[in-house]
């Protein structure tokens, strides 16, 4: 019986480290339904225009909330380099 096994080929990959923080992610959402592309979209739906205020609104309670933390736990928030990468 021949071999039916496929033959596996490792291709060598490129890594690349991003890095980004809260404040990288969630400072956008407070403020993208204020820019023009966005607020013209959101022109015909006051319910979507509510739900844009609320997920700016909820943005900026985490921003806050975790400055807070931040302020009494620096390093509770930051990004762990000690074996949790997988590496």
């Amino acid at each position: 019986m021949a071999n039916e096994t496929p033959e596996v080929v490792q291709i060598p990959v490129k890594k690349h480290e991003i890095n980004l923080s809260i404040q990288d992610i969630l400072t956008p959402l407070t403020v993208f339904a204020q820019q023009t592309h966005v607020a013209q979209a959101l022109a015909s739906s006051p319910e979507a225009q509510q739900h844009a205020r609320e997920l700016a609104g909820l943005a900026r309670q985490i921003l806050d909330v975790a400055g807070r933390l931040n302020a009494v736990a620096p390093h509770l928030l930051a990004s762990g380099t000690q074996g949790s990468q997988g590496d």
